[in-house]
């Protein structure tokens, strides 16, 4: 009987520790899920504030690009009235990179031509990729950037046949070209350079396709000489 007893007592206390331990793991598995959770929630977190400040940073750096270009307009604009009321028609050393203006109504674009390319001046307005500025006969090619945002040359993917672009020379000429044509060419093609109109000045305006890697191309023949 005795021998019953403690053979029960036993294994009651067997179960009641496999009980404690089983709880014990339980809990110890709720504790780490919990931290598991608590970790990748703050890595969540972190990893959103990074995003969002590298967001908003470009975000920044775009808004002191175009701050600088608007300057740089302003500039511009400042040194065709003192061309005007000068025995001179060039332009002080500070802007000696500024080779004319650049207009689109339909885009309500307006923005300086530098005189050469690179990734830095790309960045902050159009710049000349080859050609001469008017009323030189040549095909004169600008690239602009495209952020997807209306900034720059954003939307000239949506010019049509007819559309008026204005450039202005160094001394505030303005000189109205017409779109008549739009294509798509692989980012090595440099064919656009080359001139499709024959009956007089030609421009082209380039950009990025950011959808398909490819370049826009936009054609249009001067209007007035």
């Amino acid at each position: 009987m005795n021998q019953i007893l403690n053979t029960d007592l036993k294994n009651s206390i067997h179960n009641s520790d496999s009980f404690i331990q089983g709880k014990d793991l339980t809990v110890e598995k709720n504790r780490t899920e919990k931290k598991s959770f608590r970790v990748q929630f703050i890595l969540s977190i972190i990893s959103i504030f990074i995003f969002v400040s590298l967001y908003f940073y470009s975000k920044f750096l775009l808004n002191q690009k175009e701050n600088l270009s608007d300057t740089l307009k302003d500039n511009y604009s400042i040194s065709q009235l003192y061309a005007k009321n000068s025995d001179t028609n060039s332009l002080s050393n500070d802007n000696s990179m500024i080779i004319g203006m650049i207009e689109i109504p339909k885009l309500s674009l307006s923005y300086p031509i530098f005189s050469s390319l690179d990734d830095e001046l790309l960045k902050v307005a159009p710049c000349k990729f080859s050609g001469e500025m008017p009323p030189n006969s040549s095909n004169l090619c600008i690239a602009g950037h495209n952020y997807d945002n209306s900034k720059f040359f954003s939307n000239i993917g949506s010019l049509e046949n007819g559309d008026e672009i204005f450039i202005f020379n160094q001394v505030g000429i303005k000189f109205i070209y017409s779109v008549f044509n739009k294509y798509e060419v692989e980012d090595n093609d440099f064919s656009p350079i080359e001139k499709d109109y024959q009956g007089g000045n030609e421009l082209t305006l380039i950009t990025c396709n950011n959808l398909n890697k490819r370049r826009i191309v936009v054609k249009a023949k001067i209007e007035n000489t």
